[in-house]
């Protein structure tokens, strides 16, 4: 039986590049509840197709559900179904008990994300692609241009990880992209990697280089693993 959905008493949508969240505009919808479930039939199909691939580190757009499913459930609502055993998350095809506005809410929801192209196989591997290749050509990054996609899959993955946990402050950035353009970081495996950049929130350097050149100080002196410059 599907669960009555609860939303937000205001209305508002997650920004993933601003990280926070702003205002939802939506006007009262008339579309029946056969006609949702039928585009929310389509929409967990997709989320299954991006499961059943390994594709949802890589898909924005399952990152986005995930983030409102499980990272901040309270953000839109209890508008998803979670299986945390078998690691499947999926709209609710519920209606029941909704005004006009919430229903056009849920409905936008839905739409936004059949949307977008990262929702599909095609679209997502299209746009990672499409940003491994606009990452290791772009301007300074002729150290990383041996970087492979499964690299930078991992290397992204793990800052991203590491972010939603609040592991990194508002400084972790900026250190970041100087440790992944001047060092072998690419290299490490994710367990390396996060251990790396956990000493940046230990340092008690103002700079981003005096940051940096504790993290690399930090890990030679602490890890088995080797951060140096390259």
């Amino acid at each position: 039986m599907a669960k009555r959905v609860e939303l937000r008493s205001n209305l508002l949508s997650y920004n993933e590049t601003a990280g926070g969240y702003i205002k939802y505009d939506v006007t009262a919808s008339k579309v029946t509840e056969a006609e949702f479930k039928r585009l929310v039939k389509r929409a967990n199909d997709r989320l299954y197709k991006l499961e059943k691939k390994g594709l949802t580190g890589k898909s924005k757009e399952y990152r986005m559900v995930e983030h409102y499913a499980v990272s901040d459930p309270n953000g839109k609502g209890s508008i998803y179904n979670v299986n945390s055993e078998r690691g499947s998350i999926r709209f609710t095809s519920s209606l029941k008990g909704l005004n006009g506005k919430q229903k056009a809410y849920l409905i936008n929801t839905v739409r936004n994300f059949m949307r977008a192209e990262t929702s599909t196989i095609g679209g997502t591997k299209k746009a990672f692609n499409r940003a491994f290749e606009t990452f290791v050509n772009g301007d300074g990054r002729s150290k990383v241009s041996n970087m492979t996609q499964e690299q930078y899959e991992t290397l992204w993955s793990t800052y991203r990880d590491m972010v939603q946990k609040d592991e990194l402050d508002s400084k972790g950035y900026n250190v970041f992209m100087e440790l992944v353009e001047n060092t072998n970081l690419y290299e490490l495996s994710s367990d390396q990697i996060r251990k790396a950049l956990s000493y940046i929130g230990t340092s008690e350097a103002t700079s981003t280089a005096g940051i940096e050149l504790d993290v690399l100080e930090n890990v030679k002196m602490e890890e088995d693993f080797e951060l140096e410059k390259i």
